[in-house]
């Protein structure tokens, strides 16, 4: 169902049926309370009182059979859908498989199943990822070494050009390329905008597709990705008698402070 990137009636029509059925419950008992020839009003006075001590004791339960009673009607997600949520700070994550009375079934992506009672539903925000429909944002940093930054305005122009032409790219969403920041170790590339893909799945292909674009983008104009660059700190004392055992390279002849710390670029870029 998540493949196919709709969403089903069916399931819709299971929670009527759901409802349907607590209703005929509802009428056969007070249709049971007249065949018996008591009074119908007394007996829920009667079960007013009582309803009042159970509410004190089972406050939990009655509000997780509410919280199901206006999930089932209200359908802020269904069976088959993807949702994502914080209760208590905890990431949750992934399918819904059943959505009950007191309780609903989710199954996360590592193929685990969190029991989740509706009242938390009425005290957290869901994010319904399935209903996003055909709408998938792309946003990912280009990041290319710094010393290539002069052919940065290239590379920008083919990536448009790229994007601009790119049926599955949505044109009434923006299309942003540009520049975003140079440090010491790389110039920033932002990318943003939206692909159009029935599901998760679809949208990753694109995506790959995109990515390996860009990067050829990137080497057409002579350049290259960042790499990342590690330095190793050595104390004095203990850089000589590597160098002179063979263990490190010598540092080019030049000479170290006195005391303090010697810095050795293992990885740079180009």
């Amino acid at each position: 169902m998540e493949l196919q990137g709709d969403v089903t009636s069916q399931r819709r029509w299971e929670a009527y049926d759901k409802l349907g059925t607590f209703g005929i419950y509802a009428i056969g008992l007070v249709l049971a309370i007249q065949a018996l020839g008591l009074e119908v009003r007394s007996v829920l006075a009667i079960g007013g009182i009582g309803g009042l001590a159970i509410g004190l004791a089972g406050r939990e339960i009655c509000e997780n059979l509410l919280n199901g009673m206006l999930l089932m009607t209200t359908m802020p997600f269904e069976v088959g859908e993807e949702v994502c949520f914080r209760p208590n700070g905890q990431l949750v994550e992934g399918i819904v498989v059943d959505v009950g009375w007191y309780r609903t079934l989710i199954r996360s992506f590592e193929r685990e199943m969190y029991v989740i009672p509706n009242a938390v539903f009425s005290k957290n925000t869901v994010l319904n990822v399935t209903r996003k429909q055909r709408e998938w944002r792309f946003y990912e940093f280009l990041c290319v070494r710094v010393q290539d930054v002069h052919k940065v305005n290239a590379i920008i122009q083919d990536i448009r050009r790229i994007v601009r032409n790119d049926a599955r790219i949505l044109n009434k969403l923006h299309r942003r390329v540009f520049m975003d920041g140079i440090s010491h170790d790389d110039v920033k590339i932002y990318v943003s905008f939206y692909c159009e893909a029935s599901n998760r799945d679809a949208f990753m292909a694109i995506k790959q597709d995109l990515l390996l674009a860009f990067v050829d983008c990137i080497e057409r104009n002579g350049a290259k990705l960042a790499q990342p660059r590690t330095v190793l700190e050595l104390e004095q004392d203990t850089l000589l008698p590597r160098l002179m055992a063979g263990l490190l390279p010598a540092p080019g002849g030049s000479s170290g402070s006195s005391g303090g710390a010697a810095g050795l670029g293992l990885m740079g870029y180009g």
